[in-house]
């Protein structure tokens, strides 16, 4: 199957950032931005409990409510949070590359600690977070920013 496409020159580079993911999160449970252990099924279990267990609670917008639901949380419960704001803002092109990397940079932070090193560099450039596409207007996404 390609990975080339006319209308999207920068797929081959968000692919191949999808990749990294899926060995890093996904086989290794490890991290895209740190050499943390964040992707276990305890660390998600973390995450979704505070997530979906709060999905009404807070005022505000999106990052306003998902700050009162992580508030109090663990330094890994926001990283692994902030990883998984990269890999739902990968695809979509109708949310700016600015946007993604703000909102992902914010949540990491919450951990205490700001995202640093080469492969944080890499997979936060423009070219990997421009996207690839986007659900239809009708369909529900889940979040809307």
């Amino acid at each position: 199957m390609s990975r080339y496409s006319p209308f999207h020159l920068n797929s081959e580079i968000t692919l191949e950032a999808a990749r990294i993911w899926r060995i890093r999160c996904l086989t290794e449970e490890g991290s895209l931005f740190s050499t943390d252990h964040l992707w276990s099924s305890d660390g998600l279990s973390v995450v979704a409990e505070r997530f979906s267990g709060a999905v009404g609670s807070g005022v505000g917008g999106f990052y306003d409510k998902l700050t009162q639901q992580f508030e109090g949380a663990s330094p890994s419960a926001c990283k692994l949070l902030s990883e998984i704001l990269w890999i739902l803002f990968l695809f979509p092109n109708n949310m700016g590359p600015e946007v993604k990397r703000e909102g992902i940079r914010k949540v990491w932070e919450w951990s205490g600690e700001p995202i640093v090193g080469d492969q944080a560099d890499r997979l936060l450039t423009d070219d990997v977070l421009k996207g690839l596409g986007t659900a239809p207007p009708n369909s529900s996404f889940p979040v809307r920013i």
